[in-house]
């Protein structure tokens, strides 16, 4: 098969996920849900993801014929595989996994912000592509003194001030 119809051949081809989520709506729109209502007899303190997004993780690595947790992480977090699918994706970003996308943006002159609390920039160069990244810093009360938490995002979506209001959170 020549490279030309291995193109068309792929384009032609439905994404295997997709085509899973439509049979899964139609015949069993309540699945989520039901992940949602298993309990888990993990203690309280080891839990940091709900029953629903580990059995739905779970549910889509099965999907993909992925046999291992780090089989599916390296897959999933894998920006080719979202690209040759066309995927959008939102990846939480942990400082030191890619330290030049962190340098690159606090290198940055001048950086879009909304509030005190929220900050992206569009177009950050990651190897031969853009990626654009936001942080958000959550400040709470505990035991009467004020704590910061910062979080940050990697995304292949473009941010804008519009999308992202601290009273209703980002959105796309």
């Amino acid at each position: 098969m020549s490279r030309e119809q291995e193109r068309i051949r792929k384009k032609l081809e439905n994404n295997p996920i997709v085509e899973c989520n439509k049979i899964q709506k139609k015949y069993c729109p309540e699945l989520f849900s039901m992940f949602g209502e298993v309990a888990d007899p993990r203690h309280q303190s080891y839990i940091k993801y709900s029953s629903r997004t580990m059995l739905g993780t779970l549910y889509y690595k099965s999907i993909a014929g992925i046999s291992s947790m780090q089989e599916m992480t390296r897959a999933f977090n894998n920006e080719k595989v979202c690209k040759e699918y066309n995927w959008d994706y939102i990846i939480r970003y942990k400082e030191g996994c890619a330290p030049f996308i962190a340098e690159e943006y606090r290198l940055l002159p001048e950086k879009e912000t909304i509030g005190t609390d929220i900050e992206f920039q569009n177009k950050i160069m990651f190897y031969d592509h853009d990626v654009n990244l936001i942080y958000y810093r959550e400040k709470r009360m505990v035991k009467g003194e004020e704590k910061t938490r910062e979080f940050s995002w990697i995304t292949s979506i473009n941010i804008t001030k519009k999308q992202c209001q601290k009273d209703s959170g980002c959105r796309a």
